[in-house]
């Protein structure tokens, strides 16, 4: 649409298209429980390009990134370009081992591509408490195909107790391709403008 195209061009809307947005917001509340206004959804082409874009804007070549063992290649060698020092972590049927976060020294980062909804009851809470306590930013990948409605998720609970500290990325392209193929961040809000 030359319209839109124009209005991009002039910056009026540097998280992507508005209607767009708004229609992921409501999906993600529907289907997840997240509640973000649109005003916090950032669109991107993929799942790179948004990872792309955090680490231009916040990730320091000093920084410390812990992630899980089921990182995919496009991830670590987006992490790996900012020359800040990656650690992976383990994972077990009950998620994230998070005895292995507490015995080294605490990462800047911690990126999640799924385990994060596998968690148990008990170590989620173990997990939230370390977060909270060492400061850790987190930026969890969560497929959107994978979710369906009613389902409950252990990002809405981490959402809520950690939201200034917590960046999710929705990767649309399982569920709309061969249509189309996009993916979203949700931000915290002291993140937007940045952004």
């Amino acid at each position: 649409d030359p319209e839109i195209g124009f209005k991009l061009s002039l910056g009026d809307a540097p998280l992507g298209y508005l209607p767009l947005r708004e229609a992921v917001s409501g999906m993600l509340q529907r289907s997840k429980g997240l509640l973000c206004p649109a005003g916090r959804v950032a669109i991107y082409s993929s799942a790179e390009s948004a990872l792309q874009h955090i680490c231009e804007l916040l990730v320091a070549p000093q920084d410390k990134i812990a992630c899980d063992d089921s990182i995919s290649n496009c991830a670590f060698e987006v992490f790996n370009s900012t020359g800040a020092g990656l650690c992976p972590v383990k994972s077990d049927k009950n998620g994230l081992r998070i005895q292995e976060l507490s015995h080294a020294d605490p990462p800047n980062w911690l990126y999640l591509s799924g385990c994060g909804a596998v968690l148990s009851k008990e170590r989620s809470n173990r997990f939230y408490e370390w977060l909270r306590e060492k400061s850790v930013v987190v930026i969890e990948e969560a497929d959107y195909a994978e979710s369906y409605v009613g389902a409950s998720h252990a990002s809405t609970i981490l959402s809520s107790l950690a939201p200034n500290s917590h960046i999710f990325l929705y990767n649309f392209s399982k569920l709309l391709f061969p249509l189309t193929g996009f993916c979203c961040l949700v931000l915290p809000p002291e993140l937007v403008t940045i952004f």
